[in-house]
């Protein structure tokens, strides 16, 4: 395939490299020198015109072919988040992300499919030439770095649960459960199990499966027997309270006194003349009136009663 550089017109022969348009002939330089390309005779301007505008066209498309495959080219990322290594990635990430997000990167000799925009960063899905498959993570600031444990393509580990005497921290799977061998061992719950997972943040961590053992705040409840109630006690519905008798029944360790302690109180119609009845009703016992005795002795004996009503003939 021979190639011209361009097409010059002139009364005078150009370079043997280029067409040459004299006098409405198109020629190019040949073994016998210079010939038309088109024959002898009569040239159609207008067709030449369209011959020179097609050759444009294909030109153009070549261009564009061109550019597509330098956005598909693949693209070297270096592992690492110092600010030399997120520069160098970055401006390489930059480059190709106005074509298209998606693109071929090779990344610590392994290559493989990748993407990327500037608003949220990417992921690479990398497989070595030794068989193995790696996850990276490519950050919106051109950090990249390792996001699973190598896969081993040739010999799959399909294993769900793996045992292990303590936690990895390089290799690790994000599809296995790690069974770590608890500190407090039951008959059916030997292991704890870890799960390796991404937070909200974008990192990986340590996320605690089992050995799951619920502790809620039950200093505020009473319990269904045996109950000690060392604060006050507000009952807005009905108490029932059966089985009274030899072990049933409501106890109170200090019931008198000037104190309130100890009291079931009646806040709706508090009265000291007031009291519960077996009925569940509140009655009046009258007003507390005392009357001093003297005995033959000359001793005096104070005797208290409660005056329920008076009646006056």
């Amino acid at each position: 395939m021979r190639r011209f550089r361009d097409i010059v017109e002139d009364i005078k022969a150009p370079s043997t490299q280029s067409l040459w348009l004299d006098k409405g002939k198109l020629k190019f330089f040949g073994t016998k020198g210079w010939a038309s390309m088109i024959g002898e005779g009569n040239v159609d301007s207008q067709e030449l015109k369209e011959k020179v505008d097609n050759l444009d066209k294909e030109v153009g498309n070549i261009q564009k072919d061109v550019a597509v495959l330098n956005s598909k080219a693949v693209i070297e990322l270096e592992i690492g988040n110092s600010e030399s290594v997120k520069a160098n990635n970055l401006t390489k990430l930059q480059a190709i992300q106005s074509v298209d997000p998606l693109f071929f990167a090779d990344i610590d000799y392994g290559y493989g499919a990748a993407k990327w925009l500037p608003t949220t960063g990417g992921e690479a899905f990398i497989v070595t030439s030794s068989g193995r498959a790696v996850i990276y993570t490519i950050g919106k600031d051109g950090s990249v770095t390792k996001a699973s444990t190598d896969i081993d393509l040739t010999n799959p580990n399909t294993d769900l649960f793996e045992v292990v005497t303590e936690l990895p921290t390089e290799n690790i799977s994000t599809s296995k459960l790690y069974c770590v061998l608890s500190s407090k061992v039951g008959e059916e719950n030997k292991y704890t199990e870890y799960a390796y997972i991404k937070q909200t943040d974008g990192q990986f961590a340590w996320e605690k499966m089992g050995e799951f053992k619920a502790e809620p705040d039950l200093s505020g409840y009473a319990k269904l027997s045996g109950a000690t109630f060392t604060g006050k006690v507000d009952i807005k519905a009905n108490l029932d309270v059966s089985n009274f008798g030899a072990t049933g029944g409501l106890y109170f360790n200090t019931l008198g006194g000037n104190s309130l302690d100890g009291y079931i109180i009646c806040t709706k119609d508090a009265s000291p003349q007031k009291v519960f009845a077996s009925n569940g009703s509140l009655q009046n016992i009258g007003t507390e009136e005392s009357f001093v005795f003297t005995l033959e002795d000359g001793s005096k004996v104070t005797k208290s009663i409660r005056v329920v009503s008076t009646t006056n003939s």
